[in-house]
Formats: structure tokens, sequence, C-alpha cells
């Protein structure tokens, strides 16, 4: 029995060693333990973890135990730090069972705010797949970032975005950097001064409960005076190192109503977004829309948890070979091989609402009469950046070159 079942401490090791990452970075070699490794993990999950420089080894360890059930993870660390051969682990083993019995205040607010944040991104958690260069460049951009300072990560329709910032912004680090406050805001929706506004006293809310809102005036004055309250609220002690998170900026206007002083990371395919942005004021992120291999299988073998590898490997190379990469196509193909509308012989076929849903939102920016004339001609604005795959799997008899 664990010493977390032994106390009824509510938190197991797999709530806490995220917490340890930066000290398994200093002073740790997955090679050392890589024979105890092969007794609870997978072959090819060893070898994808030694065969990484150090530290990115730890970076694929911590990702691999991410994804394991809490035995596996127990035995982890009951099992392979205590009896790894040569370096004597002992001392990282004793400090994750001492925080494990009794958890720190920022161990407890680090998965609290984690839970949270999971719970409240649903479509984004379970199959989220590691990026280990982007999550890097990311993670630098918003430990170095400053209230009145950004981070943007910019990239085509279905780059992996979402995934990107929600990785990055639930490691252990990150949310201690930004005081355990990070405010996760999707802001699609956000194409009129109504809704900005909507969206503002929203966040006012989420803020402070009890602050009454000004309801009178136009929206213009209602807006300025939301802006002016949340500024001054940000600028408090209790939030002044916070992160403001705005997801899927449609359009310039969303991120003037939002520009509130403190640190801000942003999400956006929209080019008139991307250029607006100075990089004197902006860190820009830029996302490729395509999957390494290795991820490309990681993600399949969470959709597909039962595939041999062998089949996986087949499965990776034909898809490669057809350049089908994007993060959103792979996941439109999982899925529909693993809801049983194709199989992994004739992902071809498979079916495509749910991208088509995606990709007609982006006609929300334009007014009823430009939209209809945009579906018509299936032409879309020059700044979504969809890119034409995408297009061509959602309406096949439109021929593209």
């Amino acid at each position: 029995m664990s010493i977390c079942e032994m106390s009824e401490i509510k938190y197991c090791y797999k709530d806490i060693i995220p917490v340890f990452l930066e000290d398994f970075k200093k002073d740790f070699d997955c090679k050392d333990i890589e024979e105890a490794l092969r007794a609870i993990l997978k072959k090819e999950e060893v070898d994808n973890i030694v065969n990484e420089s150090h530290p990115l080894q730890t970076y694929r360890l911590f990702w691999t135990l991410r994804d394991q059930g809490k035995n596996v993870v127990k035995r982890f660390v009951e099992e392979v730090l205590k009896d790894s051969h040569g370096p004597n682990y002992g001392f990282l083993l004793s400090a994750i069972q001492k925080e494990c019995k009794e958890p720190s205040l920022n161990t407890k607010n680090y998965i609290s705010k984690v839970d949270r944040l999971y719970n409240d991104n649903q479509k984004f958690t379970k199959y989220n797949v590691s990026r280990i260069e982007q999550y890097l460049e990311l993670q630098k951009a918003l430990l170095e970032l400053r209230p009145s300072k950004n981070v943007l990560v910019e990239g085509d329709l279905g780059a992996g975005k979402q995934w990107l910032a929600l990785d990055v912004c639930s490691s252990y680090v990150v949310q201690q950097k930004m005081d355990f406050n990070i405010f996760w805001l999707d802001v699609r929706t956000c194409c009129s001064p109504k809704s900005r506004l909507e969206a503002l006293q929203s966040f006012l809310y989420i803020i402070d409960h009890n602050q009454q809102v000004n309801c009178d005036g136009s929206i213009q004055l209602q807006t300025e005076w939301l802006k002016s309250k949340l500024s001054d609220k940000l600028k408090s002690e209790l939030y002044k190192n916070c992160l403001l998170v705005l997801r899927n900026v449609q359009n310039k206007e969303t991120w003037e109503a939002f520009n509130l002083g403190c640190k801000i990371l942003l999400t956006t395919r929209q080019k008139n977004v991307v250029n607006f942005l100075s990089t004197l004021t902006t860190t820009h992120v830029t996302l490729k829309d395509a999957l390494s291999p290795f991820e490309t299988e990681s993600l399949f073998s969470k959709f597909l948890p039962e595939i041999t590898y062998e089949s996986l490997k087949k499965l990776t190379v034909t898809l490669i070979q057809e350049k089908k990469t994007n993060p959103l196509l792979l996941t439109t193909i999982a899925r529909s091989i693993r809801d049983d509308h194709c199989t992994i012989d004739n992902w071809d076929q498979r079916n495509s609402e749910k991208l088509t849903s995606i990709i007609e939102t982006t006609l929300n920016v334009l007014n009823s009469d430009e939209r209809q004339l945009y579906k018509n001609l299936f032409i879309f604005p020059k700044s979504a950046y969809i890119p034409l795959h995408l297009l061509g799997i959602v309406w096949p008899a439109f021929i593209l070159s």
C-alpha cells in the first residue's frame, strides 16, 4: 500500500509527479532505469524515451507516464526509482512520497488548477499529442512573459494550436510563474460589439462575483467601463502575474477588447490578427500543420489502443506517403476508424461531417449575403488560412489543384 493510500490523502502519485519535472531534468538519466522501465511500459514507449537526448528524454518519460494508469505510475515511483541501478534516486523517491503525504499549498493549487483546466477542455485533453520542440518554444516564451506583453500561437486550421496551449499551460513551471492564475477564454464567437461586451461581462464575473456591472450607455461605453474595471483588478496583488489565454481570436477588434494590460497568450489562424500584432510587443510562435511520424503514431495509439505496433507503423508510413499529416485531419481519420466508419485499410472513405462543421464556422465573421456567396462559390476569406487538402475532403466534388 502506498503512502497516499495509508494516510487517505486524496492525491495519488500521478497527481504529484508533474511537480517534480524540473528536479528530474537536473539529476536524472532515463538510461539508468531503462531495464526497470521495460518491466512496466511497452517496448516502443521505452525505446522512444531512451533514444531522446537529455533532457528531452525526461519530458518524454513524463508525458508517457501521464498517459498511463495510476498503478503504472505507482510502480514507477515505488519500484523503478527505488530499485534503479547505478545512481541512487532515493532522494527523488523520498521527495515524491513526502509531497504525496503532506502536499504543499503550491502543489494543491497546481492540481486544482490543472484539474479544472482539463475538465473545461475535454475535447483537447484525451487525445492531446505533445510536440516537444513547439512545447519548449512556447514554454520559454511564457516563462519570459511580463504584463502588457503577449505570446501569439499562429497556425492554419487544424495545426494543433489548442493542444499546444493546453499542454504548456498545464505544466507546473508555467502555472507557478502565473501564480496559478490562468484564465482560459474561447473568443471564437466574439465577432460583434455585443458579443465582445458579453464576453467581457462574463470574464468580470469570473474575476469578481460581487462586482456590479454598469448597464448604462452605449455598447461602446459599457465596453470601455468593463475594460477599465478588469484592468484595475488584474493589476492587483492577487492577479498581477496572471495569464489570460484568448483562444481563436477572429479579428483585431476582439484583441483590442481584451487587451487588458496583463500577460496574454492568444491563438489564431487569422492573418489579419497575426499581422496586426507587432513583434515589439508580441512573441510569435508559428505552428506547422504537420505531425511527425512519432507524433502520428502517438495520436493513433490513443484512439486505437488495441492496434498492433506493426499495423500502426504501416498506417503511419501510408499516411505520410499520402501527405496526410495535418493534426485535425489525422484526428478525423483516427476517430472514423475507432467508430467503425472505416478501417485502417480504407481510411480514405471516412465520414467528415465534423470537419465540415469546423470549416463552415469560418464564415461566421461575414454578413449573411457574403456568407452565402462564399458558400456557393467555395471561396473563403484570405485571412482564414484553411489548408487546401482539408477543403478537398469536405467538398470532394470540387477539384483542387
